[in-house]
């Protein structure tokens, strides 16, 4: 049976930028990268707002790697000329009750660089054309192309060696005290090889990854829809920054979800603005039909930014989260039976702005059972 020293299953963003740590790690031809669709990202990677986050919003891991991860993109997007915009990120309140969630927030604002809080009159210099009785705005904060990233993380591992193979998907996992073997399946015919290391970083399917190596895991992904609309930023009145509500909570059996709000996003080119997303917990991971119509988010804009009709807005793409149902954190640990298998669960909101360092950990935890 062949052999490949480490295994990274799931080519998305953080997948793939785990993926290139190791084979910096380890060399060329030691890192074998699994993604199951035609090509890679093509899941949560590709169907977000495409925002680096700030951090503020976030606590744990979230927090702390998006806080590393945000300047870890800045660099690397500039090292490899990645279209970055640097928006930074207003949070507004619109009545006297959301400023007492804006009072929260800054109160929680430790670590995160250079957070203002402003006044209606400040809030207005920096976008003359938005509602708001106050904000909080958070600099570091900016819109990158996902699809040029994702390009650049695969030509890297290319250049530098990670075997990647897609449409490859895994079907069965056989684990030992040592090695791990891997059944994957491509056009009908099964193949399999070994490895030393194994990655979980299979997303929205990072549960049914995880159970294949051991079925008393009991990790959950609950699939929760976020759909978007777009419309061109308009000449006379237009937005430059990341423009978001108060983030408020919702319950759906028995849990809470934490939902920062349908928002407006630049693009990175700063030609469109993305609206959304609008979420809700669903059933199927692969359920990316269109069920909301246009009024469902024209309301939610008209309170943010009046310059807008029915008539400007289209509909944007579709997406699926990965959040995990016991568990609001990031869950990066090894499976209790077998430490060389590392899961990475609930890699939701903001993964994204996390991936860079998200892979620094990895390479970290590797190093305890790779030469």
């Amino acid at each position: 049976m062949e052999h490949i020293p480490i295994t990274v299953i799931g080519g998305g963003v953080i997948g793939l930028a785990s993926a290139l740590a190791l084979t910096k790690q380890y060399g060329s031809g030691k890192v074998c990268l699994l993604e199951k669709n035609v090509k890679l990202g093509m899941e949560q990677s590709s169907r977000s707002s495409e925002v680096i986050h700030s951090g503020i919003y976030n606590t744990g891991l979230k927090r702390e790697l998006a806080i590393e991860g945000n300047g870890m993109w800045h660099r690397f997007c500039q090292q490899y000329n990645i279209p970055l915009l640097e928006t930074g990120k207003l949070i507004i309140a619109t009545n006297s009750s959301e400023e007492n969630n804006l009072d929260y927030i800054i109160q929680h604002k430790e670590g995160i660089p250079n957070v203002q809080e402003l006044s209606q009159q400040q809030v207005l210099k920096l976008e003359p054309h938005i509602n708001a009785t106050s904000g909080i705005f958070c600099p570091t904060t900016a819109v990158i192309d996902t699809a040029k990233a994702l390009d650049v993380l695969e030509k890297l591992c290319e250049r530098y060696g990670t075997l990647i193979a897609v449409k490859n998907k895994v079907i069965s996992i056989n684990p030992s005290s040592d090695k791990i073997e891997i059944y994957s399946e491509v056009n009908g015919i099964v193949s399999s090889f070994t490895t030393d290391y194994l990655v979980n970083s299979a997303g929205l399917y990072s549960d049914t990854i995880a159970k294949m190596v051991n079925p008393h895991s009991n990790y959950e992904i609950i699939p929760v829809k976020g759909e978007y609309i777009q419309f061109h930023n308009k000449q006379n009145t237009p937005i430059s920054r990341n423009v978001y509500p108060v983030p408020w909570e919702f319950e759906h059996e028995g849990r809470k979800f934490y939902d920062l709000g349908i928002h407006l996003t630049p693009s990175s080119n700063g030609t469109m603005i993305r609206v959304g997303p609008d979420v809700y917990p669903i059933t199927s991971k692969e359920d990316y039909k269109k069920i909301k119509q246009i009024n469902t988010f024209l309301e939610p804009i008209l309170k943010l930014y009046s310059h807008i009709k029915k008539g400007d807005l289209q509909f944007d793409h579709v997406g699926v989260l990965a959040e995990e149902k016991n568990n609001y954190d990031f869950i990066m640990e090894s499976d209790q039976n077998y430490p060389h298998c590392y899961n990475l669960i609930g890699m939701e909101s903001p993964g994204l702005t996390a991936a860079l360092a998200i892979a620094n950990k990895v390479v970290k935890h590797s190093k305890n059972y790779c030469n």
